[in-house]
């Protein structure tokens, strides 16, 4: 059995890369392609080598083997050059142009235009625009909020495109990015249905530079999307007829080839779809083909018949002798490309191969595995997943990594158990939540619930003590890294204000609002780089955005500026008037502030043009004040004549009574007492009150609020109890009825408390800070309880 020959590909010029693997395979290539070669083909990246035109390769011929290894692009497009990189023919490696890539608008994808963009578009995929207007380059539009599908087509010079930053990456194709607008449905796409096969049929959108019409054509160009050259029935159908339902799933179509007759198809009939009319114009059907796969993931094709042996293991020999290794066979519907023929299976199956768990970080094109169950998966979206093979996986190289895990246990990757230590505190603790993806890249995260920063290890399942379950917010590529960075996320409360980033020190005022630069912004505490670092220095802080957002008013009392309110009612139409609010005595000045005070919901009750037409009505209270400090105290007060006074109490020094409006002045360690309102004898002459002490049980046999018969039966039953209880404790002698001790005991706390009430004190509510203190002025019944 002939081998495909394969080679090793050095470019002369480091800076078209490496092979990641060392071996390619070069489409119909011989022996003799060896030496310095300039290749003049398409831009590809293959294997982590850059192929583009004009530079030069060193291709060194290895041998033949039945193993496929990364293909060159096709045709062979290799010119000799005499054996050397210095070669007059060879680019010199410091003309290698900048990365080029083609867009288009997924609403938009016949409008392609091909630009320069910057290198950090690493990915392919589809990206949002995001700049502040539109951006025109000739004809082709970038609208803000328009999503376009960007990939890379090589180095080449041309038009320069929007800065990197205006764009947010959606996802790897304009139908699965689920953010991206949807489109109005005006388009066409062809269905290519294969004259071999019925149930093969390939969908493609129109090349922008062809047209096409409903027949019969035979394929003349290099295969490509799963296009052979045969055969097939050409029909057009309008988007919104399925499979293509919407304008999305047409634009992450392929592009169809373009129509170039006798050069990329043959035309049968540009009018006739029946495949059966043109049998004998069209090239004959291929053989079955069938693909083997072994457990290392290397792979060939035969035309053999193994359609006995489809989805189980076995082992093959050719001429010259068994083939190494266990081979899993499936069938292959695409291109069975270096396919052979004389393959036999061996009568004795093989042990199968294990089922191993693999895990895929990164970006990927596609993914190609077979299950623990021998079931071929094909699922790009697939991250972690059990497999009998080394999975099958193609990408831009440098974009993804394949990490093979341990043996699979009933189908399903192995529960691990994980050590987590605090990079800070040393602290340890062990979770079974997967943290596979942070732990094959030696990251360092930050958890849900659980302060600083942690390294991760496998632990011993023996030794995985009290696993709890933990939820990762962010990930850094060490602890210092992940230790060093303090940053602050703003969020405008005004959703067109845009999001600022800062290092400024904004720790006071991390979960309130601030106003900066005329906005309101919530203040976040982050802990990962900020994309921008914009310093702020905050000019107010508010508890919340509603307060922010709203005009404040700072209401300040006519004869104590101590006393002030602030509230966000809207108070626009008391603008220079002087105020009583619900529920308060005291007249306000209202003036604007940015003050963020402790902010109240106020009602107006009264206005006036002046403080003094306000306060003509305040009551005149006997009050006394009583300095509890250890340092003597200055007291300011506003008397009954409006006057403002000031009195000096050393330690423990009383003021005596005397008759106000209010207290100006007051420390934490006075006694303040209200002894009813104030008279005005003599003109401008205020006198307290009388005041004298009332027995709360008077004399003769009277008992407070009960009759005698109830209260002496109250204190008589908890007496009684009050002495079973000393018996008990001193003697040890129980009580053989303890059942309703506690309400007698509580009847008898209730009559004493209400024996404290003075029937005759006359009690006035208030609230605010007011001249008279708020008191309640119902005394409750006990007698009936």
């Amino acid at each position: 059995m002939a081998g495909i020959p394969y080679f090793t590909i050095v470019p002369c010029c480091p800076d078209l890369g490496e092979a990641i693997t060392p071996y390619f395979n070069i489409p119909d290539a011989v022996a003799n392609y060896e030496g310095i070669w300039v290749y003049n083909g398409p831009t590809a990246v293959v294997n982590g080598i850059l192929f583009t035109s004009g530079f030069c390769y060193d291709i060194e011929y290895q041998g033949t083997t039945l193993a496929f290894y990364p293909q060159t692009p096709t045709p062979a497009t290799y010119t000799d050059a005499e054996k050397q990189c210095t070669f007059p023919g060879c680019a010199e490696c410091n003309s290698l142009a900048p990365n080029a890539f083609e867009v288009y608008n997924c609403c938009d994808s016949a409008n392609v235009i091909t630009l320069n963009l910057d290198a950090e578009f690493t990915t392919d995929g589809v990206y949002s625009y995001d700049g502040l207007t539109p951006f025109t380059i000739g004809d082709f539009i970038f609208e803000p909020g328009s999503c376009y599908s960007i990939s890379f087509v090589g180095n080449s010079v041309t038009t320069a495109g929007p800065d990197f930053k205006d764009f947010t990456y959606e996802g790897p194709d304009c139908v699965n990015s689920p953010n991206c607008p949807s489109c109005s449905v005006t388009e066409q796409y062809l269905a290519f249905t294969s004259c071999c096969d019925e149930n093969t049929i390939l969908y493609f959108r129109p090349n922008s530079l062809s047209s096409y019409t409903n027949g019969v054509y035979e394929y003349l160009g290099a295969p490509v999307n799963g296009l052979e050259n045969t055969c097939y029935s050409l029909t057009l159908y309008d988007v919104g007829i399925a499979p293509i339902n919407d304008i999305a799933e047409y634009a992450a179509l392929p592009e169809a080839p373009a129509f170039i007759e006798n050069v990329t198809f043959d035309t049968k009939s540009n009018t006739n779809t029946n495949c059966a009319d043109y049998i004998l114009e069209c090239p004959s059907c291929k053989k079955k083909c069938y693909t083997l796969y072994n457990c290392d993931g290397t792979y060939f094709n035969t035309t053999a018949n193994m359609s006995a042996y489809v989805g189980t293991f076995v082992s093959v020999s050719n001429p010259s002798g068994p083939i190494a290794g266990t081979w899993f066979v499936i069938p292959n519907n695409g291109n069975c490309n270096n396919a052979v023929e004389d393959i036999t299976v061996s009568p004795t199956p093989p042990a199968p191969c294990d089922c191993r768990c693999f895990e895929i970080t990164g970006q990927i094109s596609s993914l190609l595995y077979i299950n623990c169950d021998g079931e071929v998966i094909k699922d790009a979206t697939q991250t972690k997943f059990c497999s009998l093979v080394y999975p099958f996986v193609t990408g831009t190289p440098g974009q993804y990594q394949v990490i093979e895990g341990l043996d699979c246990v009933d189908g399903e990757c192995p529960t691990i158990c994980y050590k987590l230590t605090n990079c800070e505190t040393g602290e340890i603790i062990n979770t079974l939540t997967d943290l596979s993806s942070y732990y094959n890249l030696n990251q360092v995260v930050t958890l849900l619930n659980n302060d600083g920063c942690w390294q991760i290890d496998i632990n011993d399942p023996e030794e995985c003590e009290c696993p709890i379950n933990v939820t990762v917010l962010t990930y850094f590529s060490d602890c210092p890294t992940c230790l060093g960075i303090t940053a602050y996320k703003l969020t405008g409360c005004d959703q067109t204000l845009p999001i600022i980033y800062t290092t400024s020190d904004l720790s006071l005022y991390v979960g309130k609002t601030i106003e900066f630069n005329c906005g309101c912004y919530t203040v976040e505490l982050i802990n990962y780089q900020p994309p921008t670092d914009i310093p702020v220095v905050p000019d107010y802080s508010f508890d919340n955005c509603s307060i922010c957002t709203s005009i404040i008013y700072k209401l300040i009392d006519c004869l104590n500026p101590n006393n002030v309110i602030y509230t966000t009612t809207d108070l626009s139409g008391y603008s220079g008037a002087i105020i009583k609010i619900e529920n308060c005595d005291s007249c306000f000045t209202i003036t604007e502030t940015r003050e963020p005070g402790n902010i109240e919901n106020i009602a107006v009750v009264e206005q006036y043009r002046t403080c003094d037409a306000c306060t003509e009505n305040y009551v005149c209270v006997c009050s006394r004040i009583k300095n509890y400090d250890t340092v003597e105290h200055v007291y300011d007060y506003i008397d009954c004549n409006s006057v403002e006074r000031q009195i000096t109490l050393q330690p423990g020094e009383s003021s005596g009574k005397l008759c106000l409006f209010v207290w100006l002045t007051t420390y934490t360690t006075d006694n303040i007492e209200y002894f009813g309102e104030c008279s005005e004898t003599v003109k401008f002459q205020w006198d307290c009150p009388k005041n004298y002490p009332i027995r709360k049980v008077k004399p003769g046999y009277k008992t407070p609020v009960c009759s005698t018969d109830k209260y002496e039966k109250i204190t008589c039953k908890a007496s009684e109890i009050l002495y079973k209880q000393v018996m008990t404790l001193r003697y040890g002698i129980s009580n053989c009825c303890p059942e309703e001790d506690d309400k007698w005991l509580i009847k008898k706390e209730l009559i004493d408390l209400q024996a404290l009430v003075d029937p005759n004190y006359v009690c006035k509510p208030s609230s605010c800070g007011c001249p008279v203190p708020d008191c309640g002025c119902t005394a409750s019944k006990t007698c009936n309880s």
